[in-house]
Order: C-alpha cells, then sequence, then structure tokens
C-alpha cells in the first residue's frame, strides 16, 4: 500500500480499488450515522447552501438593506454610504487571496466559523454607530467576515466531496444564494420598519450565528478522506464533463505556477467581464426598468431576476455534470449578452419581465461555473488558493460595473447605448473563454 501523496496525516492511499485515508480524523456526523446509506457528500452539500444563506444573504445583499436602513435611520449622506458599500467590495477582492491561503492550511470549517463570528460582530456594530465615518472601520470587517465565509470555502467544499458530480453538488449548494437573495432583503427590511435598524442588526447576527456555526460543526466535513469516503461515493468521473483524473484533482499547485498559466488568465479576463456588465446592470436593474414601466411592475421585474437564477441554476446543474463545462459557460455568456441587449431594446412591459428572467437565468450558473471551471482546470487540493486569486481579481471587476456603467449612460444619455457596450464585451468575454482549456501539466500516478 503505497500512498498517492506526500505522506501527512490523512493523505489518501489506494488498496483494492479503494482509497482510504491514512487515519481517519473526522468521522461522519449524527446525520451520517442516521442515514447511512445516503453519501455524506450530500449532507455537506446541504449544509454548504444553509452557510450560504446567512453570509451571502445578510453579508453580500445587506449591502442594499444597510443602504437604505442607514439613511433612513441617521440622514446619512448618500455619497458616504456609496463609499462605504464600495469599501466593502474592494476588501472583499483584496481578502480572496489571503482567504484562499488561510483555508488550505487551517480547513473550510474554520473559515466559516471565524467569518461568520466576524460578520456578526460586525451587524451588530453596524447599529451602534453616530456617525459615518465609522462605517469605514466596520465594513473592512464585515467584508473580511463575508470572505472567510461565502464562495472561497463552501466551494472548497463541494470541490473535495465531488469529482463527477461536482456540477450538480454545486448548483444545490448555490441554492442557498438564490434564497438568501430572494427572503432576506425583505426580512431585514420588515424588522426595520418594525422594530429599527438596531434590532434588526442584532436579529440578523444571531441568524447568521446560529445557522453557520452548528452546521459548520456538526455537519460540515473537511474531506471525504478525512471520514474514509471516496469523492462522489466512489463513482467514477466522466471523461467528457471531467477532464482531469482524480490523480489531477489530488495536484498541487504553487502560486507561481499559476500564475504562469495562460489559462488561469484567460479565466481572469473572461469573467472579469462579463462580472463587469453583470453586476453592473444588477446593481442598475431598478433603475432602467423604472424608465420604462411604473414602479410596481419594475419591482416585480426585478424580482423575476433571482427567481430565474435559482431555477436556471438547478436545471443547469442536472446537465453540467455531462457536457464541456466550458463551452456551456461560452453559450451562458452568449445569452447574457443578449439579454443585456435586449434589456435596452424590448418594446413592452411583458417583454422586459421576459429579459428580466432570461438575465437572471444566467447570473447564477455564470457564478457557479467560475468554481466548477476552476475546479476543472486546477484540481480540488489548490482550489481555494487558485479561486482566491481569480476572486480578487473578478470582484474588482465587479465593483467596477455599476460606476462603468454609470459612465457609459452619462456618455450615451440613456441605457440604451450603454447597455450595447455591455453587450459587446459579454460577447469578447465569451470569445476568450473560448480558447481557455486546462493547462498542461504532467500527472502524477498514485
Amino acid at each position: 500500500m503505497a500512498p498517492a501523496t506526500g505522506g501527512r496525516p490523512g493523505e489518501l492511499f489506494r488498496e483494492e480499488g479503494r482509497i482510504i485515508p491514512e487515519s481517519v480524523r473526522e468521522p461522519v456526523g449524527w446525520l451520517g450515522r442516521r442515514f447511512p446509506h445516503v453519501f455524506y457528500g450530500w449532507f455537506v452539500t446541504a449544509g454548504t447552501g444553509a452557510v450560504s444563506f446567512v453570509s451571502v444573504g445578510i453579508g453580500f445583499y445587506g449591502q442594499t438593506f444597510l443602504f437604505d436602513g442607514l439613511r433612513s435611520t441617521h440622514g446619512w449622506p448618500v455619497a458616504s454610504l456609496a463609499g462605504a458599500s464600495s469599501l466593502f467590495f474592494v476588501v472583499s477582492a483584496l481578502a480572496s487571496p489571503l482567504v484562499g491561503r488561510r483555508m488550505e492550511r487551517d480547513g473550510p470549517r474554520r473559515c466559516i466559523v471565524l467569518g461568520a463570528c466576524l460578520l456578526a460582530g460586525s451587524l451588530v456594530a453596524v447599529a451602534w454607530l453616530d456617525h459615518p465615518w465609522q462605517l469605514y472601520l466596520v465594513y473592512p470587517g464585515m467584508a473580511l467576515g463575508f470572505s472567510l465565509s461565502s464562495a472561497i470555502p463552501s466551494g472548497a467544499l463541494i470541490a473535495r466531496w465531488f469529482v463527477a458530480l461536482r456540477a450538480r453538488a454545486m448548483a444545490f449548494s448555490q441554492t442557498g444564494v438564490s434564497l438568501g437573495g430572494m427572503l432576506v432583503v425583505p426580512l431585514a427590511t420588515w424588522l426595520m420598519i418594525v422594530a429599527g435598524l438596531r434590532t434588526a442588526m442584532v436579529v440578523l447576527a444571531g441568524l447568521v450565528l446560529a445557522i453557520a456555526i452548528p452546521v459548520s460543526l456538526w455537519v460540515l466535513r473537511s474531506s471525504p478522506a478525512d471520514c474514509g469516503l471516496e469523492p462522489d461515493g466512489g463513482r467514477q468521473p466522466d471523461a467528457q464533463g471531467n477532464r482531469l483524473s482524480l490523480a489531477g484533482q489530488l495536484r498541487v499547485w504553487e502560486t507561481r505556477e499559476v500564475l504562469r498559466a495562460p489559462s488561469f488568465w484567460l479565466l481572469c479576463i473572461a469573467f472579469s467581464g462579463i462580472m463587469f456588465a453583470q453586476v453592473g446592470v444588477l446593481v442598475h436593474e431598478l433603475a432602467l426598468l423604472g424608465e420604462r414601466m411604473d414602479l410596481a411592475s419594475a419591482a416585480v421585474a426585478f424580482g423575476l431576476t433571482p427567481l430565474g437564477s435559482a431555477l436556471a441554476r438547478i436545471a443547469v446543474g442536472l446537465v453540467a455534470d455531462l457536457v464541456d463545462r466550458r463551452r456551456l459557460a461560452v453559450g451562458l455568456f452568449a445569452v447574457q449578452a443578449l439579454a443585456l441587449y435586449a434589456f435596452g431594446w424590448a418594446p413592452d412591459t411583458p417583454s422586459l419581465f421576459a429579459v428580466s428572467f432570461l438575465f437572471g437565468c444566467t447570473i447564477g450558473n455564470i457564478f457557479m461555473l467560475q468554481s466548477l471551471l476552476v475546479g476543472e482546470f486546477f484540481g480540488m487540493v489548490s482550489f481555494g488558493s487558485v479561486f482566491g486569486l481569480l476572486q480578487f481579481v473578478t470582484q474588482l471587476a465587479s465593483g467596477l460595473g455599476p460606476f462603468g456603467l454609470a459612465l457609459l449612460v452619462e456618455h450615451y444619455g440613456g441605457y440604451r447605448g450603454a447597455l450595447g457596450v455591455l453587450a459587446g464585451i459579454a460577447l469578447v468575454a465569451a470569445l476568450v473563454l473560448s480558447v481557455a482549456s486546462p493547462p498542461r501539466r504532467p500527472e502524477a500516478t498514485p
């Protein structure tokens, strides 16, 4: 019996076609004992979805209700509030590579627990602020908590537990993101109306801790190897949908190797372009819809976007393990380009409803495929560090999207011409992604 990799505790061994750990450090939780015939990776998937519900629903979408809540409660200047929100996104981007490295060292579960505590503490701190400048002290901690508890650790867990069924698991996991967007904002808004900003922030902080910490401690497990299991419960990867063998998935990538790989930079360019356009339109969507319809109709149309995101992510997740994910992503980029262009030229309210739904069908899947392509190109072991580097670039591009669209609207005198430019950027991103492929690197034989 020979080790597949170096020889550290918990590494993988092969014996009679099975992969077993050198030492089983984390037995499956009570759910695994209660349902022994269910592959434990599906409980991990549900757990990451629950964590995403609070970390993204409150951390990311919280920028929406915090902006309005702080303005209505304190009457603080819009510029100060907008600057704090921009700082949140910038710090999230800057923290991503550091979060990826810390996660590789300490494991996803510890990162999630630390992130949940930082996020909850920041929310409580916001409730007791007296001056707008204090936001610039609190929001960096909120951004770091969000980064530690959201996409990087959740994506790494899914990448470790699944290879053959990774897209399906990722789709189910990220349903928590969509539910967070659909449910948390109305809940937070209602709480602020009936109980005030301070009570609302305390309740939301408690919700973060009540879900993220118990799930991390009692449900999540860092890897199947630590539980004496194989990825996917032993199911073999399909050659079409998963280009790396298990040996390739276990390869360790040094940062300098990643930065020298053309594949990494092609992913950066493609996803930076599409995220610039996507986030720009998301932030402006209610405003651009409001120019073409009454406010109530615009709110309904805007609500169709997260609905389309949730439904389409599940649908795509069921087939993404069976097809070439890069080509699937290229197709979704092209569909988003069509939706961006149609936003400017849709002739009536029903058409705008359809376009809003179509746009939603692409946004969740594009973010999901970003994670899947990193896992496919660079494997599961180095997922956190590689994805953190990619997030650093793409989140900076995302943060520039709303400002960039505002400049384009000013230049063209309206949204129609500006949206045409964003559609062109999305098509260029699709072309860049179409030439990307997994880096050529010899795989060791276990």
